[in-house]
């Protein structure tokens, strides 16, 4: 009911985007819970990613400049998946991708979602410019889905 529409609605945008001449870079956003089996999670936000190190490794610098806040590297999930979106759809195509994880406590209220919603964008932004990298993804040359 939901998962087969779910990933033929990535494919028919990624179709869409790669035939526009624009390659897109997959970006998921999910939150996790601030404790597992009664054990504090450290991390405020997580950054997922299976092989293409092009947005994961620029997105986790700009975060990791954000004061005050703990930015966890694959984890608290491993992007390393097989058969999952990131796998599916990024690996398996060559696209560049992250999966970005929020801990549920900072999200709760209206202003930690502004908040977050800000530093996201924020940091976004800096990991598409182009530093100057072959392959690196500039947001003239990709489609962010």
């Amino acid at each position: 009911r939901f998962y087969r529409p779910y990933h033929r609605a990535i494919e028919r945008a990624i179709d869409a985007a790669i035939a526009s001449g624009k390659p897109p870079v997959l970006v998921s956003v999910h939150s996790f819970t601030q404790a597992w089996k009664g054990v504090p999670r450290p991390w405020s936000v997580g950054v997922l990613w299976d092989k293409d190190p092009r947005l994961a490794l620029p997105l986790l610098a700009a975060l990791r400049r954000i004061p005050g806040i703990v930015v966890g590297d694959n984890a608290p999930y491993s992007g390393q998946l097989k058969g999952d979106t990131l796998y599916r759809h990024g690996t398996a195509r060559g696209l560049a991708h992250a999966l970005i994880e929020l801990r549920q406590d900072l999200i709760l209220a209206p202003e930690g979602q502004a908040e977050w919603a800000a530093r996201l964008a924020g940091a976004l932004r800096e990991a598409m410019q182009d530093r100057g990298g072959a392959g690196r993804c500039t947001r003239s040359n990709y489609t962010v889905l």
